[in-house]
């Protein structure tokens, strides 16, 4: 079984909330689907905009490719390129690895019913990606 983020208000007081920035998406709202999302529906490019940091808000635009290759650029509304790094990346189940996502370590990802990407790097800290489109 996997977890899926939906963006609605909850219609109990049985569902989970992970709290999220106002200023990324809205909350989210967990619910079990069958299975985890294939790796084939990660390739591509998704961007994140307004992700609270350290130093201000940052817009990421992540880059997974079919060999495995991942970019993240991170872009200080500020400072502008805080951050261009490649690595490969891993896919075990539900979880994503790679230096690019969390230094090296293994976070929990899904899509959402709005097809966003959504990493949880903390119990109540998730950034959601939406896919480039052209």
């Amino acid at each position: 079984m996997a977890l899926v983020a939906r963006a609605d208000p909850p219609p109990s007081d049985q569902a989970l909330i992970l709290r999220a920035q106002p200023t990324t998406q809205p909350a989210l709202r967990m619910a079990i689907v069958p299975d985890a999302p294939s790796p084939d529906l990660l390739f591509g490019t998704w961007y994140a905009r307004n992700v609270p940091s350290r130093i201000g808000a940052l817009d990421l635009k992540l880059t997974l490719g079919q060999q495995g290759n991942a970019r993240i650029i991170a872009t200080s509304h500020w400072l502008g390129v805080v951050r261009d790094k490649r690595a490969v990346y891993r896919i075990r189940e539900n979880m994503i690895e790679s230096e690019v996502i969390k230094n090296g370590g293994a976070i929990r990802y899904w899509l959402d019913d709005q097809g966003r990407l959504v990493f949880q790097y903390k119990p109540d800290k998730t950034v959601a990606f939406f896919r480039e489109t052209h």
